[in-house]
């Protein structure tokens, strides 16, 4: 059965409790070990409401959702002149009968509420944004596959990241699930150790931050580049929540 969850579907680690956490990581773990067979959302359709062509966003959860049987649909925020109304009520009511989930990426946080509250059916949130919970679960999963540990016994050192949001989500998600964290910045006298993890920040021209790659210390001095599996991980994590409440 779908979790309160349903309103809001994962749009903070607010809306987490350390049980939604752990569902969520069992679920993205029994998606990946059977390899893509099971397709519980076969002949659904879900609403992608995004302008770009491509985006980020739209493109994992169209990916993740395609993936699980459903049919995608995109429709340009525009053509629902979404801009243009002063109540979406009517609006959100045939959009939840006609698709049975929506992911809003491009549509203000106010919009997405409004169409959370009436639309009856999930609404996800630009689930590609850099401190979005599926994004930081894909990296918690990615690293106790690599360490081969529960949560509680991995740790991440924050660097360069001390102080930012990044580091900032992250302390919330280890009250939420016991992962360890500590810093290793040269000023404090830390420095890594074989198998911690380490996010590395990357550079960005635009307006947007990408995310941050994350890295497995060996021990040599040598870091070993994990985005393949962020990305992977962050497919069946979006999957993960599809499939726990799209019904």
């Amino acid at each position: 059965m779908p979790s309160p969850l349903i309103r809001h579907c994962c749009w903070s680690l607010d809306d987490l409790s350390s049980a939604d956490v752990q569902s969520l990581l069992a679920v993205a773990r029994a998606l990946k070990h059977a390899g893509g067979v099971s397709r519980p959302l076969q002949g659904r359709h879900v609403a992608v409401l995004c302008e770009a062509l491509h985006s980020a966003s739209a493109d994992v959860f169209s990916a993740a959702a395609a993936r699980l049987g459903a049919v995608v649909v995109r429709i340009p925020p525009s053509v629902l002149r979404l801009a243009e109304r002063q109540g979406l009520r009517e609006l959100a009511n045939t959009l939840g009968r006609l698709y049975g989930a929506i992911e809003c990426d491009g549509p203000s946080d106010a919009t997405a509420e409004q169409l959370a509250g009436w639309a009856g059916v999930p609404v996800f949130n630009a689930v590609a944004a850099r401190l979005h919970p599926t994004r930081l679960l894909a990296d918690l999963l990615t690293m106790c596959e690599h360490a081969q540990q529960p949560a509680a016994d991995v740790t991440l050192c924050m660097a360069s990241h001390a102080g930012s949001p990044l580091a900032a989500a992250w302390c919330q998600l280890g009250a939420l699930t016991g992962v360890g964290m500590r810093s290793c910045e040269p000023a404090a006298g830390a420095s890594l150790r074989s198998g911690d993890f380490v996010f590395e920040a990357q550079r960005s021209g635009g307006v947007v931050a990408p995310p941050a790659l994350l890295a497995m210390e060996d021990g040599h001095g040598q870091r070993r580049s994990l985005l393949d599996q962020q990305a992977e991980n962050h497919r069946y994590v979006v999957q993960a929540l599809l499939s726990s409440h799209v019904n």
